[in-house]
């Protein structure tokens, strides 16, 4: 499958598909017609970004260390990158992808929340800030279990 697609073949996959999502949150913001959120009274404060950030750096490699020490599992992952392959599975390179995606598919969101509906902003910006804080809890999960990380020049982040 890495062959097929090629490290570019992935780049160019991980990319197009936030951008994708991106527009298409751009489009549904601007065309609904209620805003993004439903609730009448915003549910987040700063306390609780705090929080879900927080989340995503210490809940994240928790997350991988239940595949590190899982039996039966000596292979070696690849350093998380945007040119590495998601097949055959890989925690750091789902969780990767996945926390990238949250963060910058959201950006839009928050935008268009802090100039048509600034007292929404804490709600906009929860899960940018898990997807930060996850993206961080990626590369503390690299470093803490560095010794099942295939370095390779393919790797490269």
């Amino acid at each position: 499958m890495k062959k097929l697609i090629g490290q570019n073949g992935w780049l160019l996959f991980k990319v197009a598909l936030i951008l994708i999502v991106i527009g298409q949150n751009v489009y549904l913001e601007m065309t609904s017609e209620h805003s993004y959120w439903r609730s009448s009274v915003p549910i987040s404060n700063m306390a609780s970004l705090v929080m879900v950030f927080l989340f995503g750096v210490f809940g994240l490699p928790f997350v991988v260390a239940i595949q590190y020490f899982r039996k039966n599992n000596g292979k070696l992952w690849q350093k998380p990158s945007w040119t590495g392959s998601l097949w055959p599975f890989e925690p750091l390179q789902f969780f990767h992808l996945a926390t990238w995606f949250m963060a910058l598919t959201t950006v839009p969101i928050v935008i268009m929340t802090y100039f048509n509906n600034p007292d929404f902003i804490y709600d906009a910006l929860m899960p940018f800030c898990f997807g930060v804080g996850g993206v961080i809890g990626v590369y503390l999960s690299a470093f803490l279990f560095r010794s099942r990380i295939a370095y390779s020049s393919s790797s490269q982040g």
